[in-house]
């Protein structure tokens, strides 16, 4: 597990390099001043170590300055969580403005990382009106020695979860984004399907992470 602890922090270094300087000043406007990215980067502490059948039982490597700085990142954490079954799933949870947020999809990022692609589907959630959606990614590794992974992911604004296809028109002006990112090891699990664990932590995890969400 101690691959996927680091993995997403190793991911976002490659990512940062390559930001562009484009969204300093034109889109990110950075955080100070901005009540709503400097409120919910507060209430991020209030985020349940505990909920349903899942714990928090380890953290993650946190993001590097550089990477906080060149992704608009005002806060975040990125957490290891166990169900009652020993079942477990790295969480990285970031809030900022949106551009530079959307700007690095993890198809992008890990793509970058020289990792082989298997096999991805959207996840559809259904949650009153408004469907919550998110990619899943199966990867494999750079090392023979580990297992193939997942990463799911998605954007939050306003308590829905969405990967839409062009997401940095789609958030541009908006005043504060969430981005999730979960992983876990593929296991033995079927090359076109999921662990059902995983799907359970999205569904249950998605629904208590924006502050106005019922917890």
């Amino acid at each position: 597990m101690l691959f996927l602890k680091s993995l997403s922090a190793v991911v976002l270094v490659a990512a940062a390099t390559v930001a562009s300087t484009w969204y300093h000043g034109v889109i990110t406007n950075r955080w100070s001043g901005n009540n709503a990215v400097e409120t919910h980067a507060e209430q991020l502490k209030t985020v349940p170590q505990r909920f349903a059948e899942w714990r928090l039982v380890d953290e993650g490597e946190p993001l590097s300055d550089y990477v906080l700085n060149e992704l608009g990142v005002a806060a975040h954490f990125n957490r290891v969580y166990e169900n009652d079954t020993g079942n477990r799933v790295t969480a990285l949870v970031m809030v900022g403005h949106a551009g530079p947020l959307v700007r690095h999809p993890v198809e992008i990022c890990y793509g970058n990382r020289a990792r082989k692609l298997v096999h991805g589907y959207r996840l559809t959630l259904d949650r009153g009106e408004t469907p919550q959606r998110f990619n899943v990614r199966r990867y494999e590794p750079k090392s023979p020695l580990e297992d193939e992974f997942y990463v799911a992911y998605g954007y939050c604004y306003e308590n829905r979860w969405d990967v839409p296809d062009a997401p940095r028109y789609e958030y541009a002006d908006k005043p504060v984004m969430y981005k999730m990112q979960v992983l876990t090891v593929a296991g033995d699990t079927p090359e076109r399907e999921s662990p059902p664990y995983l799907l359970d932590f999205i569904e249950k995890f998605s629904a208590i992470v924006w502050p106005d969400s019922n917890r």
